[in-house]
């Protein structure tokens, strides 16, 4: 009795291992808008190809009716050549077997990111968001030509915005581009105060401790806030250690902070 039910169990278990993540399923059941793609990565100011920009396809894929239950993530990528050219290749993956979502998303150093999507039906559009592009299409070209956005005119503005995490944000990009002006070390200051009174987010401090010994001796307007976090005893032991490595940065001979 228990051969009898072992067989039909046994090739039950070697069809679903087929048809599942790889092997044959993606004969069976393709995933949707699977490519390949292709495309040229360009300045949207300039109109120049933008080499080493990272192209990332991404597939969610649901295998349970519900959200979060069977659900899967399948990628692909390629990066720019020199004239701008990527091409993402067709995985060899299933698809969800109750649906999922497709985007392709793009990125390059010194630019603000592009999206692009095609959501299911129950899906809700994102948020917009100034630190990136995001385009739905109804259908996905074979051929997709994406222009990118210098980011430093648009962070020049987020840096006066209403909203403090975006203006925080828009500091620490501009300190990694190396634009760094008393505007940014102000926005910096004004984070590290703001926590302070509050002590609720010290990732954030640490963070933007950070930032400023990165900036360096242009940055010694927030050598006071720094002295003063130092010495409150509800300053943690890490965070003591990132000031004081900040503070020894920010203080030091200008010729010599590099």
């Amino acid at each position: 009795m228990i051969k009898i039910f072992l067989i039909p169990a046994s090739i039950f278990l070697v069809l679903f291992i087929l048809t599942n993540r790889g092997y044959i399923g993606y004969l069976i059941h393709p995933l949707p808008f699977d490519g390949p793609y292709s495309g040229t990565v360009l300045d949207a100011s300039t109109g120049k190809p933008i080499a080493g920009a990272k192209i990332v396809a991404i597939w969610a894929c649901w295998d349970f009716p519900y959200p979060h239950i069977g659900d899967y993530v399948v990628y692909a990528h390629a990066i720019s050549d020199e004239k701008g050219h990527y091409e993402i290749k067709r995985p060899r993956r299933r698809g969800g077997w109750f649906g999922g979502s497709f985007s392709l998303d793009v990125y390059a150093e010194g630019y603000l990111s592009a999206g692009y999507y095609i959501a299911a039906k129950n899906s809700s559009k994102p948020q917009p968001y100034p630190f990136s592009t995001t385009t739905p299409l109804s259908k996905f070209p074979a051929i997709l030509d994406v222009q990118l956005k210098p980011a430093l005119p648009v962070l020049l503005r987020i840096l006066k915005s209403q909203k403090t995490t975006y203006r925080l944000r828009a500091a620490k990009w501009m300190v990694g581009l190396g634009y760094i002006n008393s505007d940014v070390v102000n926005v910096l200051i004004a984070s590290l105060e703001n926590n302070r009174e509050s002590n609720k987010d010290k990732w954030i401090q640490a963070s933007t401790v950070r930032t400023l010994s990165q900036i360096g001796h242009d940055a010694r307007s927030a050598l006071p806030v720094l002295e003063n976090m130092l010495r409150e005893e509800k300053t943690d032991k890490y965070l003591r250690l990132e000031i004081e490595k900040a503070i020894k940065k920010i203080d030091s001979d200008p010729e010599n902070n590099n």
